[in-house]
């Protein structure tokens, strides 16, 4: 365990792992095998890779502060520039956005509603990045379906925390309405044959 990994995590054991990955499906899934710190370090940082986040900020200081707490275990795609963010947000397929609230071209509440009419993105936690003495606008935003907020100066550990906590929602309410639409689908066919029963 190299010394930057030790002190990311907190392991001083010492000790060694191995890491064997097997794809077992289409969508690839992390098997941790094994008890102790060494596996819940692990498995806690490979929850967090391959998530996409949209960052809209045009503040260089908040999206330098972004880039150093989010760059090792997130992909990210910066722009500062509304339009641009709202063809990406199209374009791309983001787990997660990050808006400031005040932008130089254009308005962050409104980008969100924009934003919020993709149907790929409906259900995208999205974070506001706001001032302090803006929150009426925060209280305006969070009324319009925004998850959470976070007040400059931007705190890596605190960002760090609340985009997780976003991101393991979004899987929970994922599994969630899968799981409910199997169950529909298992009320209304019949197991046998895979045909419509009566209660279709």
């Amino acid at each position: 365990v190299n010394d930057d990994f030790a002190q990311e995590t907190g392991l001083v054991c010492g000790g060694q792992m191995e890491v064997f990955i097997e794809p077992v499906e289409a969508s690839p899934e992390l098997y941790v095998f094994g008890a102790g710190h060494v596996g819940y370090c692990v498995g806690k940082m490979a929850h967090d890779v391959g998530f996409k986040v949209h960052v809209v900020d045009d503040r260089e200081n908040s999206t330098r502060a972004i880039r150093r707490a989010l760059s090792a275990p997130f992909e990210l795609e910066v722009t500062g520039d509304p339009a641009e963010a709202l063809d990406l947000a199209r374009e791309g397929d983001f787990d997660l956005l990050m808006i400031s609230l005040s932008l130089k071209h254009g308005d962050g509440l409104r980008l969100c509603t924009q934003i919020r009419t993709i149907d790929r993105l409906r259900q995208a936690p999205v974070v506001l990045i706001s001032d302090t003495g803006e929150t009426d606008r925060v209280m305006r935003a969070l009324d319009l379906g925004v998850n959470d907020y976070i007040i400059r100066p931007i705190d890596a550990n605190e960002l760090r925390a609340r985009v997780r906590t976003q991101l393991r929602r979004r899987l929970y309410a994922d599994r969630l309405r899968n799981m409910v639409s199997s169950a529909v689908e298992l009320a209304v066919t019949d197991s046998l044959t895979g045909l419509y029963n009566r209660r279709y």
